[in-house]
């Protein structure tokens, strides 16, 4: 920045002195003026050049780098949702006395793949999700952490039985939709 304010003090001192030699005293006034007006036409370019050049060397490079597209980050795909239907009804045993529970599930993926495949192996997890659903201790699904871990005991069970049949796995989250036990 300072190379460039020195440079302009050189352009116009370079200017001021080619304009006073161009204009000896004894000249009419006809030619000073013109080459006043040379001079200050010349004055005015250099000092635009270097105005010019110290923008593009303390702007252009942020402008450049502004302008080049920057790699988007990878974008955020809508959650889809599937409703199992219907509800799941299971009967256990605890502490000597006949449970009952009902629940509604939704499974949250975000492939469409993964939704088509549980679609398509519906009978199969609906087997295996009743079977974990019935070997469950009421005590403990009366608590958030008992339901909590139910849940992921589901999703891990929805993407075993996918994977064992090819399918491809990729559920992120069984949701309760109504969960009534007896």
């Amino acid at each position: 920045m300072a190379a460039v304010q020195e440079a302009r003090r050189a352009d116009a001192a370079s200017a001021e002195k080619s304009a006073t030699d161009a204009t000896p005293p004894a000249q009419s006034s006809g030619k000073s003026r013109k080459g006043l007006i040379i001079g200050a036409a010349v004055a005015l370019v250099l000092l635009g050049g270097g105005a010019g050049a110290y923008f593009y060397v303390s702007h252009g490079a942020s402008t450049t780098a502004a302008a080049e597209p920057t790699p988007a980050a990878p974008a955020h795909k809508t959650a889809l949702y599937l409703t199992l239907k219907p509800d799941f009804i299971v009967n256990s045993t605890a502490v000597g006395q006949r449970r009952y529970l009902q629940t509604s599930l939704s499974i949250v993926a975000r492939d469409p793949a993964v939704i088509e495949a549980v679609n398509a192996h519906g009978p199969i997890i609906r087997s295996a999700l009743i079977n974990l659903l019935a070997d469950q201790d009421f005590m403990v699904l009366q608590t958030d952490a008992g339901k909590q871990g139910l849940r992921d005991k589901m999703r891990t069970t929805i993407d075993a039985a996918l994977t064992k049949e090819g399918a491809t796995a990729g559920v992120e989250a069984v949701l309760f939709n109504s969960f009534v036990m007896q």
